[in-house]
Protein backbone atom coordinates (compact mmCIF):
# COMPACT_ATOMS: atom_id res chain seq x y z
CA UNK A 1 0.00 0.00 0.00
CA UNK A 2 3.16 2.15 -0.02
CA UNK A 3 2.56 3.38 3.72
CA UNK A 4 2.73 -0.02 6.14
CA UNK A 5 4.35 -1.59 3.31
CA UNK A 6 6.76 -0.14 0.31
CA UNK A 7 8.24 -2.74 -2.66
CA UNK A 8 11.92 -3.60 -2.33
CA UNK A 9 14.03 -3.16 -5.52
CA UNK A 10 16.76 -5.61 -5.78
CA UNK A 11 19.15 -4.36 -8.83
CA UNK A 12 21.03 -8.12 -8.71
CA UNK A 13 17.81 -9.74 -9.99
CA UNK A 14 16.97 -7.60 -13.07
CA UNK A 15 17.08 -9.98 -15.48
CA UNK A 16 18.49 -8.74 -19.42
CA UNK A 17 18.51 -4.92 -18.04
CA UNK A 18 19.55 -3.58 -20.95
CA UNK A 19 15.91 -4.83 -22.53
CA UNK A 20 13.03 -2.12 -22.87
CA UNK A 21 10.53 -2.29 -20.76
CA UNK A 22 6.42 -1.57 -20.69
CA UNK A 23 5.05 -1.32 -17.53
CA UNK A 24 0.69 -1.31 -17.64
CA UNK A 25 -1.19 0.55 -15.10
CA UNK A 26 -4.65 -0.21 -13.93
CA UNK A 27 -5.29 2.84 -11.50
CA UNK A 28 -7.72 2.70 -8.71
CA UNK A 29 -8.31 4.85 -5.65
CA UNK A 30 -9.66 3.82 -2.99
CA UNK A 31 -12.51 1.17 -3.53
CA UNK A 32 -10.00 -1.50 -5.03
CA UNK A 33 -6.49 -2.12 -5.83
CA UNK A 34 -4.09 -0.85 -8.44
CA UNK A 35 -2.67 -2.95 -10.60
CA UNK A 36 1.28 -2.59 -11.73
CA UNK A 37 2.78 -5.09 -14.37
CA UNK A 38 6.24 -4.67 -16.41
CA UNK A 39 7.94 -7.13 -18.84
CA UNK A 40 9.61 -7.13 -21.92
CA UNK A 41 10.18 -9.49 -24.84
CA UNK A 42 12.78 -12.13 -24.13
CA UNK A 43 12.91 -13.72 -27.38
CA UNK A 44 10.87 -14.55 -30.83
CA UNK A 45 9.84 -18.13 -30.77
CA UNK A 46 8.19 -20.24 -33.61
CA UNK A 47 4.88 -21.28 -32.80
CA UNK A 48 2.95 -24.39 -34.67
CA UNK A 49 -0.70 -23.54 -35.39
CA UNK A 50 -2.83 -25.79 -37.39
CA UNK A 51 -1.88 -26.74 -40.61
CA UNK A 52 1.95 -26.55 -41.26
CA UNK A 53 1.58 -23.02 -40.51
CA UNK A 54 4.07 -21.51 -37.89
CA UNK A 55 3.82 -18.08 -36.19
CA UNK A 56 6.51 -16.17 -34.72
CA UNK A 57 5.61 -14.41 -31.76
CA UNK A 58 7.33 -12.78 -28.66
CA UNK A 59 7.84 -14.27 -25.24
CA UNK A 60 7.37 -11.87 -22.81
CA UNK A 61 8.76 -12.30 -19.63
CA UNK A 62 7.53 -10.10 -16.41
CA UNK A 63 9.83 -8.66 -14.02
CA UNK A 64 7.10 -7.45 -11.43
CA UNK A 65 3.24 -7.87 -11.00
CA UNK A 66 2.46 -5.64 -8.41
CA UNK A 67 -1.47 -5.54 -6.47
CA UNK A 68 -1.17 -1.70 -4.17
CA UNK A 69 -3.75 -1.93 -2.02
CA UNK A 70 -5.59 1.73 -0.71
CA UNK A 71 -4.27 2.39 2.65
CA UNK A 72 -6.44 1.87 5.59
CA UNK A 73 -8.63 4.38 5.52
CA UNK A 74 -6.90 5.99 2.77
CA UNK A 75 -6.31 6.67 -0.90
CA UNK A 76 -3.93 4.77 -3.13
CA UNK A 77 -0.78 8.27 -3.93
CA UNK A 78 -0.34 7.91 -7.67
CA UNK A 79 3.25 9.79 -7.20
CA UNK A 80 3.99 6.79 -5.39
CA UNK A 81 3.61 4.48 -8.37
CA UNK A 82 5.68 7.59 -10.35
CA UNK A 83 8.50 6.79 -7.96
CA UNK A 84 8.49 3.29 -8.27
CA UNK A 85 8.85 3.92 -11.82
CA UNK A 86 11.58 6.43 -10.99
CA UNK A 87 13.61 4.24 -8.98
CA UNK A 88 13.43 0.98 -11.58
CA UNK A 89 14.70 3.12 -14.03
CA UNK A 90 17.63 4.39 -11.49
CA UNK A 91 18.61 0.63 -10.61
CA UNK A 92 18.96 0.23 -14.55
CA UNK A 93 15.74 -1.42 -15.69
CA UNK A 94 15.28 0.16 -19.17
CA UNK A 95 11.70 0.84 -18.69
CA UNK A 96 11.01 2.68 -21.74
CA UNK A 97 6.89 2.48 -22.33
CA UNK A 98 4.31 3.04 -19.12
CA UNK A 99 0.62 2.96 -20.22
CA UNK A 100 -2.19 3.07 -18.36
CA UNK A 101 -5.97 2.71 -18.69
CA UNK A 102 -7.84 5.50 -18.54
CA UNK A 103 -9.29 6.43 -15.16
CA UNK A 104 -7.85 9.02 -13.46
CA UNK A 105 -4.39 9.13 -15.56
CA UNK A 106 -4.00 11.96 -17.32
CA UNK A 107 -1.67 13.33 -14.62
CA UNK A 108 0.65 10.73 -13.86
CA UNK A 109 0.56 10.26 -18.07
CA UNK A 110 2.00 13.97 -18.39
CA UNK A 111 4.62 14.14 -15.05
CA UNK A 112 6.10 10.57 -16.54
CA UNK A 113 6.45 12.14 -20.12
CA UNK A 114 8.09 15.16 -18.80
CA UNK A 115 10.42 12.47 -17.23
CA UNK A 116 11.11 10.67 -20.88
CA UNK A 117 8.82 8.02 -20.92
CA UNK A 118 7.02 6.85 -23.66
CA UNK A 119 3.37 7.37 -22.03
CA UNK A 120 -0.61 6.80 -22.96
CA UNK A 121 -3.75 4.86 -22.52
CA UNK A 122 -4.82 1.55 -23.50
CA UNK A 123 -8.33 0.17 -22.21
CA UNK A 124 -9.33 -3.50 -20.95
CA UNK A 125 -12.67 -2.58 -21.05
CA UNK A 126 -12.94 -1.55 -24.14
CA UNK A 127 -13.32 -4.53 -26.20
CA UNK A 128 -11.73 -7.82 -25.67
CA UNK A 129 -8.67 -7.42 -27.72
CA UNK A 130 -6.28 -7.33 -25.30
CA UNK A 131 -7.24 -10.30 -23.54
CA UNK A 132 -7.71 -11.92 -26.88
CA UNK A 133 -3.79 -11.43 -27.08
CA UNK A 134 -3.07 -12.17 -23.39
CA UNK A 135 -4.95 -16.05 -23.51
CA UNK A 136 -3.44 -16.98 -26.79
CA UNK A 137 0.05 -16.14 -25.09
CA UNK A 138 -0.71 -17.67 -21.87
CA UNK A 139 -2.10 -20.72 -24.20
CA UNK A 140 0.80 -20.85 -25.64
CA UNK A 141 3.35 -21.16 -23.02
CA UNK A 142 5.12 -17.84 -24.04
CA UNK A 143 4.23 -16.13 -20.79
CA UNK A 144 6.90 -16.69 -17.49
CA UNK A 145 6.02 -14.65 -14.61
CA UNK A 146 7.12 -14.16 -10.82
CA UNK A 147 4.70 -16.35 -8.28
CA UNK A 148 1.87 -14.07 -7.82
CA UNK A 149 -1.26 -16.11 -5.86
CA UNK A 150 -3.74 -13.46 -6.28
CA UNK A 151 -2.91 -12.61 -10.20
CA UNK A 152 -3.44 -16.47 -10.83
CA UNK A 153 -6.60 -15.95 -9.28
CA UNK A 154 -7.97 -13.30 -11.32
CA UNK A 155 -6.83 -14.72 -14.21
CA UNK A 156 -8.90 -18.12 -13.86
CA UNK A 157 -11.95 -16.33 -12.94
CA UNK A 158 -12.26 -13.98 -15.99
CA UNK A 159 -15.35 -14.85 -17.91
CA UNK A 160 -16.72 -13.23 -20.98
CA UNK A 161 -19.97 -11.09 -20.78
CA UNK A 162 -22.37 -13.00 -23.95
CA UNK A 163 -24.22 -9.46 -24.20
CA UNK A 164 -20.88 -7.42 -24.59
CA UNK A 165 -18.34 -9.63 -25.98
CA UNK A 166 -15.91 -8.12 -22.90
CA UNK A 167 -13.89 -9.58 -20.94
CA UNK A 168 -14.78 -9.02 -16.74
CA UNK A 169 -14.53 -10.28 -13.47
CA UNK A 170 -17.35 -12.35 -11.47
CA UNK A 171 -19.25 -9.76 -9.14
CA UNK A 172 -17.23 -9.41 -5.51
CA UNK A 173 -13.71 -10.18 -7.24
CA UNK A 174 -11.12 -8.41 -8.85
CA UNK A 175 -9.10 -8.15 -12.46
CA UNK A 176 -6.43 -5.57 -11.06
CA UNK A 177 -3.41 -7.20 -12.15
CA UNK A 178 -4.81 -9.40 -14.95
CA UNK A 179 -5.54 -5.97 -16.16
CA UNK A 180 -1.98 -4.71 -16.03
CA UNK A 181 -0.26 -8.24 -17.29
CA UNK A 182 -2.63 -7.92 -20.41
CA UNK A 183 -1.96 -4.41 -20.48
CA UNK A 184 1.44 -5.61 -21.19
CA UNK A 185 1.35 -8.35 -23.07
CA UNK A 186 -0.74 -6.76 -25.63
CA UNK A 187 1.69 -3.60 -25.61
CA UNK A 188 4.80 -5.53 -26.10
Amino acid sequence: DFVTTRPAIHREHIAEPQEPRLAHVDLAVSGDSAGVAIGYVERFVDVPRSGNTTERLPKIVFDLVLEVKPPRNGEIEFESLRRLFYALREAGMNLKWISFDTYQSRDSIQLLRQQGFVTGTQSMDADSTAYDVAKTALYDGRIAAPAHEHARTELVRLGRDPKTGRIDHPAGFSKDCADAMAGVIYGL
